[in-house]
C-alpha cells in the first residue's frame, strides 16, 4: 500500500488540512479512501451544494456519500481539477435559475454542472457575469457564422 495512502487511512485529520484541489485530486486518485475522508462533509462541498439549494431553490441540498451521490463525486471532480470554491458556488446558485437548466420540466442536479456548464457561467475576471445559457452561446454562434458567410467581417 502506498504510504501516503496509508498515512491519511490512519489519520484523515491530516488529509483534510490540505488546500481543498490537493485533497480532491487525492480523492479522486484514491476513491476506496473516500469513506476515511468523507467529501460530502467537507466545509467547501456543502458550501457549494447549500449555494445549489439557494438557487434551485430547495430548503436543503442532501449530499449522500462518495461512493453513492453522483453529484458529490462530480463537486469534487470540478474541485480536483481547479474551480475555485467560490465560483463553483456562483455557478451552482446562478445556473439552476437559467430556462435551459429546467427546460422541458427537467430537475437537473448537482451532477449537471459539468466542467463546460461551470466554464460558461463562472464570472469574467472583472466580476461581471459572463454568457449565461448556452443556448445564448448558440444562438451567438450561429449570428456571428451567419455575419461572416453574408460577408460582415
Amino acid at each position: 500500500m502506498d504510504e501516503e495512502v496509508s498515512k491519511v487511512s490512519r489519520d484523515p485529520e491530516r488529509a483534510l488540512k490540505l488546500p481543498v484541489q490537493e485533497r480532491a485530486a487525492f480523492l479522486r486518485a484514491h476513491p476506496r479512501l473516500a469513506g476515511v475522508l468523507e467529501p460530502e462533509r467537507w466545509p467547501e462541498v456543502e458550501a457549494i451544494g447549500a449555494a445549489f439549494a439557494e438557487g434551485s431553490g430547495q430548503g436543503k441540498q442532501y449530499l449522500g456519500s462518495y461512493a453513492k451521490d453522483d453529484g458529490v463525486r462530480r463537486l469534487v471532480e470540478l474541485l480536483a481539477v481547479g474551480f475555485p470554491q467560490r465560483g463553483l458556488e456562483y455557478v451552482a446558485r446562478t445556473v439552476p435559475k437559467q430556462a435551459w437548466w429546467t427546460a422541458s420540466g427537467r430537475r437537473l442536479g448537482l451532477s449537471s454542472l459539468s466542467p463546460e456548464v461551470v466554464c460558461r457561467n463562472l464570472p469574467a475576471e472583472d466580476g461581471h457575469a459572463r454568457i449565461l445559457s448556452p443556448r445564448v452561446a448558440k444562438v451567438i454562434e450561429a449570428a456571428q457564422r451567419e455575419a461572416k458567410a453574408n460577408g460582415a467581417a
